[in-house]
């Protein structure tokens, strides 16, 4: 019977704890709680290199806890994983990740996202659209939606049946597009008679 632990950082209380979670091979059973004295003599080994590499870990790309919808919970599923970051996620085994349940298969697409959208955005961020909400914004980007342009060409039959409130989007994202690209109006100073150089024969008042 192999047992495996794995010791973790989280928030318990307003503090931060040491975890540990316990798994069995071959069963589903898992034990998670703060570490207990126990803990610590049954597991020396393992305790001594997660004190070793606790707080030292350099975090390449963006942190999860950046995710939209990414709560504390699953941020931990994910890094006892081996997912630390919005990159790993985005490129991880959807296979594997649906073992850790829907939640993360969702949460991997949003991921996905994320990392397109910060490596590419044509046109304006769908964020600096009047009205967006954070839960819209990410409900246009899984529709394929990711820029104010985008969205004011969209079809907007697909867009109804996402609800009114996008049609509504859509019409705003149409007159932020027409506002940028309409050219400005230039206006020239009015003329009204008045000679742009002074004339030294006018006539003087008696």
């Amino acid at each position: 019977m192999s047992v495996v632990p794995q010791f973790y950082e989280r928030e318990f209380n307003g503090q931060m704890r040491d975890f540990v979670r316990i798994t069995v091979k071959g069963m589903r059973d898992v034990f998670e709680a703060p570490v207990r004295p126990q803990d610590l003599t049954r597991f020396p080994d393992e305790w001594q290199s997660y004190k070793k590499t606790k707080g030292t870990k350099k975090i390449t790309g963006m942190s999860l806890k950046e995710l939209p919808a990414m709560s504390e919970d699953r941020r931990i599923e994910l890094e006892l994983f081996g997912v630390e970051s919005i990159e790993q996620l985005a490129e991880a085994d959807v296979d594997k990740l649906r073992n850790l349940g829907q939640a993360f298969v969702e949460l991997q697409r949003i991921a996905e996202l994320t990392v397109k959208a910060k490596t590419r955005i044509t046109g304006m961020s769908l964020k600096e659209l009047p009205a967006m909400s954070e839960d819209r914004r990410i409900e246009l980007e899984l529709f394929g939606v990711e820029s104010i342009e985008q969205l004011a060409e969209a079809n907007v039959d697909k867009l109804r049946n996402l609800g009114q409130a996008f049609v509504e989007l859509q019409r705003i994202a149409e007159l932020t597009v027409k506002a940028k690209t309409s050219p400005k109006k230039v206006h020239k100073p009015l003329t009204i008679g008045i000679p742009d150089e002074p004339i030294d024969n006018l006539p003087k008042r008696s």
